[in-house]
């Protein structure tokens, strides 16, 4: 965990993890309903929900060609995927950063946020699928 310097520190538990999955869930069966998506989604070292997409009817992967799996940069997602598939990535990061705070300067090594947010797109021992719609 990341500590800041008030002595703070990110968390994240099983009961916040389930609100903000019951949150994404909501938001892209609005906002993506032709979409089908199977996601996995934990809690790391209790500062971290961590969403890993197994399987999307989107090819998430299309702009890295020879890649099976993918950890997001959730801070940069415009700069690594387009259209849809940036579109969905930015609605999963949004839904999961629900009531968070981020009152960080990097300026001063200062770090002060509720909770950390992970997207991974398949993992190095199960790769992404691309599914059916």
């Amino acid at each position: 965990m990341i500590a800041c310097q008030g002595g703070c520190m990110a968390y994240m538990n099983q009961e916040r993890k389930k609100a903000l999955v019951e949150n994404v869930k909501k938001v892209l069966a609005e906002k993506f309903p032709d979409v089908k998506i199977k996601a996995t989604y934990s809690v790391c070292n209790r500062s971290t929900i961590v969403m890993t997409i197994q399987e999307c009817s989107l090819n998430l992967l299309e702009d890295m060609p020879n890649r099976d799996s993918h950890d997001v940069n959730v801070y940069h997602i415009d700069s690594h995927f387009t259209g849809r598939n940036a579109e969905l990535l930015q609605a999963c990061r949004n839904a999961m950063m629900v009531g968070n705070h981020d009152n960080s300067n990097a300026m001063v090594d200062y770090f002060d946020v509720g909770w950390f947010v992970d997207i991974h797109i398949g993992k190095w021992d199960k790769p992404f699928k691309v599914i059916g719609a």
